[in-house]
């Protein structure tokens, strides 16, 4: 069944990335966790994640824009990669990998504005890359040639980037696709500092923070001040003659809010600096981290490394990551109505592990999980409310944990003694010591009334209700390293560091099984439900799968070491830890052939090494921790279809808590006393409010009747207003009359006047026209005149100047030459006086700065003062505002009359703002259409190559089509053969139905004789037990055939006498079965003759077959004999020999290697002849047709029969020998096999029943194989009972005799019994028990003579070893 495991929630944090924590918006952040990035709810604490690839530990920074996309860096070969997330969506936007970086890391990212455009920051040799993401276009790349601590692009220009590292300061701006360094970023001043953070304040302003503790004001290029130390000079020549030497705290972190910022300055501290009036800032408050003495059995914690520094997008909270992997906030505005001289910033989740969690148990009835770490400290954690319960630190580290099922009682081991704490509401409270030093393993039982622990190599039972020693558990000789109770709380599993597997029975206190494995260690158990099977991992990384002790299997995870394991209650799947943090999953039941190569399913899940993992006892969950400091809480998805178990039900839990008596008495107290203060001021707010109605009443009545006055005299005042506006209409109306006559009169005077004017203009105008043509003519011969003059002038002037150029040129040259010395010596000069400036200007420069800075001081303190006027100025505002206050609560109440004259015009006013509302959602609306319209061109772009994709893809399926419709037509003409198929179908069901019903009457029958059955039941227990004892004496025939005597004796005989005692007892009931018997004895006796000639027919072949083998093996013999007299011969004429003349032992020799070499020869003539592989092939075949007739014996028609006539086929002799003997018997062996599957395939098989009552049959022993030392793998087949039989014993006992070994090489292997196969009973008489001896006499014969002289044949035939002790009873 497949299994898989999705991440539920996480308790943890990785404190190695840049910028890891990010604000999405208020209520929302996102930060890495083992090989995930957290998507974190504040309110709900829901999570959501985004995974990583590979372990996750690629991951280097990361970048969040406008809430909306997520960057993050992951260095990967040959190129680091920059992958930009949709958190709207939670899907993968684009993933941008370039040349350009060449390197396979990112040390630093960042968004625009507007998050369109993203930069990055490579590694060596750190390359500058800016991104147009959406497009995924580079805008431009530049080479910077060494680490930068910190990137930023200025706000409100996305072309301008700044960047910073010690003693460097640059700002990049983009033209034209290519970045320019800004001249003024590289000054000489800056390399006397050590920058190591920037954050820009405006386009032109940023923030600069340095390693001596420095926050220095950077304005377009220069250095204002030091915001730390404003009497210090930043000038270039102050800074070379004093420069600072002793180490300060440095600024690390700095974040711009509105009204000022906030930066880092030592271990857990932060400063908050106001905007002052002169353009710089002033210090307003410390922000320390500090953790509160209730929540600690032993002081408060160490100080706390700052880490990453961040601030929302409201600008109104500040949240800290320190080195111990804790989160804290501050709230700017509660920090400035604070009073206190330092503002406590309080933890943003929950208090996290900052060490490798040890230990992990999981409890029953509440949703609690308990961890223990490296850091000292217990933590109980609430997965159903995904919170941290309670937590406390020790002052040593505690080595293991356990839950009490109740999830009210804690067991934690440390280094002198194990404790049992109680888990109050607010506190983890010691309440016993146990004297159990360095307890590395304690676990409670399932029932919750027992736990163990590991005390050295003794495990001691503990009782939970006296806390009395109720057991120790010796038989280790080293450490314990597990405890693990089976699911019925009787059995233990213990393993220790001597290699050694204990399973214990806690009712007797005793050993059940014991595997010991020397060199190898088990760090992690886990048993299946019903106990038999136990999964353990080694040290080095190895699972064993241990049954009923022994190890039958051993798991390696390929290119991964395995470090814990777990499984599910249900047994579906099985969960491991790695050291690479992976999680992986195998489905279980495992497959049978150990070769197969197993599913492993892969989860990143940790930073580093898992070290616990745990199922809850629904298996809905799964708790991982891991050396990173996380814990994990996993919903475990099993099943073909993924079935999630949800968690948003009601709680399943109990909400018990522990409280102590003292403490409730407290709380009783403190609530009676508070009920009594809100009672008096409950009597003492009624009194006030009834004396104050009473007094507003009045006040009420007053004003009504004054403003009643006041509206009467209005209303006769707007009536005399109304009169007098009539009377002024009406004057008016009469004055414009007048005007406008008045008007018409002068208009029509000014036209006559202004008609008189343009006459006489027309006059003047025609007399100045007659005087231009005059002057025209004139000019005209003046013009004459003066242009032949002046050509004549021109060409004296010309002959004039080119003679003085001529003179002027050897001047020129001679100038040149002097102006060229002079301009050389002015250089010089130049040169000198400007460092002479330079100087004047830097003693100029110092004095003024001295200057100033005393006017500054000045007006600091006048601006303290004013600062403290305004202050009481304030103070008295505010009294009077309190004042004010008051008095509208008074009128308050009136304006409630004068609101219901205004509900209406309320009314209209929000009509209109609806109305706006709905025009705005009009535009936006409008802007999303016509953004769809750009994606709709887009897509139509698209669309055009997806139809020309699929005209082309319609040629090719034309002719497919015609395919389809010859195939459809053969369908429906196999449609109607099924729908013949199916009436006939019908027809079946309807006898299948009445034969149901009859088989329900007789089930009921059987129902009412199972009770009279056990008896028989046990009788056929014993006759199996003597009968397997009976197998031990197979190579004995006296013995053999005595114990078969003794059987039919002992059983036989009282077989008869129970069935008579049956038949007595239940004469009616038998008189019944007799009538079915008698209709069944016609057809089992007709099938019985049928089956006993096929059978006999089969077995003279074999015993011919076999008497050629034995034929042949004589003959061998008959060799090997020859042989050995000659040795004897040839040994006795050595002894002679010596005897006789001890100098003829060079000539013996030289006989004897004579001899062996005549041996040698004949053997390898035997080789050519092919008489030895003829030897070896028959041997082979024979094997094979022993195996086929078990199998047709059986009645066995599986696949794996098949398989080995097949194999019997491909078995072929050599070609100098020819035919084989036994090939005959082979053919009619395989016609046999062949003709029985088609006979079970057609027709049903015939049932056989028995004389006496029916026996329930058991499933037959499994096949057993051991390895014995000389390399062979040895098959026992399980002896075959009398009561099992379904053939005549003498060929069951003569293929039981025949059963062979198989060498390790062997491919073929004999088939177990099948589990599936339905054998009936046969009883078996005295005669068969007889006729059964004599058989396995003449086989033990046979086996006699075939052992000998094949002993080094390389496929050997011999008797089947006898399962002796190890034969299950």
């Amino acid at each position: 069944m497949s299994a898989d495991a999705r991440l539920y929630h996480a308790y943890g944090l990785r404190n190695d990335v840049r910028n890891l924590l990010c604000f999405v918006d208020e209520n929302n952040v996102i930060y890495p966790a083992g090989s995930n990035i957290v998507y974190h709810n504040l309110e709900s604490n829901q999570q959501r994640f985004i995974p990583l690839t590979e372990q996750g530990n690629n991951l280097k920074a990361m970048a969040v824009a406008q809430g909306q996309y997520l960057a993050y860096a992951e260095s990967a070969v040959p190129f680091a990669a920059l992958v930009v997330y949709d958190l709207a969506t939670f899907r993968k936007k684009r993933t941008m990998v370039t040349n350009e970086i060449n390197s396979t890391t990112w040390t630093a990212i960042d968004f625009d504005d507007s998050g369109k455009q993203v930069v990055g920051l490579g590694g060596s040799p750190y390359n500058l890359v800016y991104w147009w993401w959406e497009k995924t276009r580079l805008l431009g790349t530049t080479i910077i040639g060494q680490e930068m601590r910190q990137i930023k692009i200025a706000p409100g220009n996305p072309n301008r980037i700044a960047m910073c590292a010690p003693g460097i300061i640059r700002v990049y701006k983009l033209e034209e696709n290519q970045f320019k360094l800004e001249p003024k970023s590289s000054a000489k001043i800056n390399e006397f500092f050590e920058f190591i953070t920037l954050v820009w304040i405006s386009e032109l302003r940023m923030l600069l923070g340095t390693q001596k503790g420095q926050v220095i004001i950077w304005e377009d290029g220069n250095l204002v001040k030091d915001v730390m130390d404003p009497t210090a000079l930043l000038s270039l020549h102050t800074l070379k003659l004093s420069k600072k030497s002793d180490m300060s705290i440095p600024v690390d972190k700095i974040v711009a809010h509105p009204s000022g910022f906030v930066c880092t300055y030592g271990a857990g501290l932060l400063k908050n600096y106001e905007a002052a009036a002169n353009g710089g800032y002033a210090f307003h408050k410390d922000i320390k981290i500090m953790v509160e003495d209730k929540s600690l059995e032993y002081g408060i914690v160490d100080e706390q490394q700052i880490v990453d520094l961040a601030i929302s997008p409201a600008k109104d909270v500040v949240c800290v990551v320190t080195d111990k992997r804790q989160i804290f906030s501050a709230k700017l505005r509660d920090l400035r109505r604070s009073k206190e001289e330092f503002y406590r910033m309080k933890p943003l989740l929950y208090f996290l592990h900052s060490g490798a969690v040890t230990g992990v148990d999981i409890c029953v009835r509440k949703p609690l999980v308990a961890s223990c770490s490296a850091d000292r400290s217990v933590r109980i954690w609430n997965f159903y409310n995904r919170d941290c319960e309670i937590w406390k630190k020790f002052p040593e580290e505690p080595h293991s944990i356990a839950l009490h099922p109740s999830g009210l009682y804690l067991l934690a081991g440390f280094t002198d003694k194990l404790k049992l704490m109680h888990i109050l509401n607010d506190d983890i409270k010691t309440v016993r010591d146990l004297s159990i030093r360095g307890c590395k393993e304690v676990k409670f039982c399932r029932g919750g009334h027992l736990f163990a622990a590991a005390n050295g190599s003794i495990v001691q039972i503990y009782g939970t209700v006296q806390f009395d020693n109720v057991a120790n558990l010796k038989g280790h000789t080293a450490r314990i390293r597990c405890i693990l109770w089976a699911h019925d709380d009787i059995h233990l599993f213990t393993t220790s560091q001597d290699g050694s597997l204990f399973e214990w029975d806690m009712l007797r206190g005793e050993i059940i099984h014991e595997v010991t494995l020397r060199g190898t260690i088990f760090t992690s158990l886990f048993a299946t439900a019903d106990g038999a099977t136990v999964f353990g991992v080694t040290a080095e990384g190895i699972v064993k799968e241990i049954v009923n002790g022994h190890v039958t299997r051993d798991i390696k995870c390929p290119n991964m070491v395995l470090t814990s394991v777990s499984m599910s209650r249900a047994g579906h799947c099985v969960l491991l830890g790695t050291t690479e943090g992976l999680l992986k999953a195998l489905s279980y039941p495992l497959p049978a052939d150990e070769n197969a190569e197993l599913v492993w399913l892969d989860t990143p899940a940790h930073q580093s090494e898992i070290t616990k993992t745990m199922v809850s006892y629904d298996d809905q969950l799964l708790i991982t921790a891991g050396a990173d400091g996380s814990v994990f809480v996993w919903k475990v998805v099993e099943g073909e279809i993924a079935r999630i178990l949800r968690r948003d039900k009601p709680s399943p839990y109990s909400d018990e808590l522990l409280i102590e008596r003292k403490e409730l008495d407290l709380k009783n107290a403190h609530i009676l006393e508070l009920t009594t203060k809100a009672e008096e001021i409950q009597l003492e707010h009624e009194y006030q409010k009834r004396a104050k109605d009473s007094v507003f009443n009045e006040k009420i009545k007053d004003l009504t009747e004054s403003f009643t006055k006041d509206i009467e005299m209005l209303k006769s005042k707007n009536e005399r207003l109304v009169q007098e506006k009539d009377q002024n209409d009406q004057q008016h109306q009469q004055d414009m009359a007048v005007l406008i006559a008045k008007f018409n009169h002068d208009l029509l005077e000014q036209e006559r006047i202004t008609n008189q004017k343009l006459l006489l203009e027309y006059e003047k105008y025609a007399e100045l026209i007659l005087e231009k043509e005059k002057q025209e003519v004139d000019f005209k011969d003046q013009l004459q005149d003066i242009t032949a003059a002046k050509e004549d002038a021109i060409e004296r002037l010309t002959i004039h100047y080119e003679n003085k150029i001529e003179s002027l040129h050897g001047i020129l040259e001679r100038t040149q030459k002097e102006f060229g010395d002079a301009q050389r010596e002015h250089d010089e000069l130049r040169h000198l006086m400007e460092e002479d400036a330079d100087m004047e200007i830097v003693d100029i420069r110092a004095r003024y700065e001295a200057a100033i800075f005393e006017l500054k001081d000045t007006n600091m303190r006048l601006k303290g003062e004013n600062g403290v006027m305004k202050k009481k100025i304030n103070n008295l505002v505010k009294d009077i505002d309190d004042h004010k206050a008051e008095v509208m609560k008074y009128q308050a109440d009136l304006t409630k009359q004068q609101n219901v004259s205004k509900g209406l015009e309320k009314e209209i006013e929000s009509w209109k703002k609806e109305l706006k509302e709905r025009e705005e959602n009009i535009q936006d609306k409008e802007k999303r259409i016509h953004e769809l319209k750009k994606k709709n061109q887009e897509l139509e772009k698209f669309k055009f190559v997806l139809d020309f994709k699929i005209k082309e893809l319609r040629k090719q399926i034309e002719p497919k089509d015609d395919e389809i419709l010859e195939q459809s037509r053969n369908i429906k003409e196999l449609e109607e053969k099924m729908a013949e198929q199916d009436d006939k179908l019908q027809d079946l069901k309807g006898t299948i139905h009445s034969k149901n019903n009859a088989l329900e009457q007789t089930r009921k029958e059987r129902d009412e004789t199972k009770l009279k059955l056990k008896e028989q039941e046990t009788f056929v227990r014993r006759f199996q037990g003597d009968m397997e004892l009976a197998t031990e004496f197979i190579s004995n025939p006296t013995k053999l055939r005595e114990t078969f005597l003794r059987i039919v004796d002992r059983y036989v005989r009282l077989g008869g006498k129970t069935t008579k005692s049956v038949a007595s007892d239940d004469s009616t009931r038998a008189q019944r079965l007799e009538r079915e018997v008698s209709e069944l004895k016609g057809a089992i006796s007709d099938t019985k003759a049928l089956y006993q000639r096929k059978l006999e027919v089969l077995s003279r072949k074999l015993w011919k077959m076999m008497q050629q083998n034995t034929s042949l093996i004589e003959e061998i013999n008959m060799f090997r004999q020859e042989v050995t007299a000659l040795r004897t011969r040839l040994q006795l004429l050595d002894t002679a020999v010596q005897g006789a003349n001890p100098r003829a032992k060079t000539d013996f020799a030289k006989i004897q290697s004579l001899l062996k070499e005549i041996e040698t020869l004949r053997i390898e003539d035997l080789e050519k002849d092919g008489t030895l592989e003829l030897y070896r092939q028959e041997l082979r075949r024979l094997h094979l047709l022993f195996i086929l007739m078990r199998a047709v014996v059986n009645n066995d028609h599986s696949p794996g029969v098949q398989e080995l006539v097949e194999r019997l086929q491909d078995v072929k002799l050599p070609p100098v020998v020819g035919p084989s003997k036994i090939d005959a018997v082979a053919q009619m062996v395989t016609d046999k096999i062949r003709a029985r599957v088609v006979d079970a395939c057609t027709t049903p098989l015939p049932l056989r029943t028995s004389v006496v009552p029916e026996i329930k049959t058991q499933p037959p022993a499994p096949v057993r194989e051991t390895v014995e030392a000389e390399g062979r793998k040895r098959v026992f087949f399980p002896p075959t009972l009398a009561t099992d039989l379904v053939v005549p014993p003498t060929t069951a006992a003569v293929a039981k005799v025949l059963h062979v070994d198989t060498v390790q090489n062997e491919s073929i292997e004999p088939k177990a019994f099948s589990e599936t196969e339905t054998v009936a009973t046969v009883k078996m008489d005295t005669a068969d028990a007889v006729e059964a001896t004599a058989t396995v006499n003449q086989a033990s014969a046979i086996d006699t003579s075939v052992e000998a002289p094949v002993a080094n044949e390389p496929h050997q035939v011999a008797a089947t070893d006898t399962p002796g002790n190890n034969t299950p009873a």
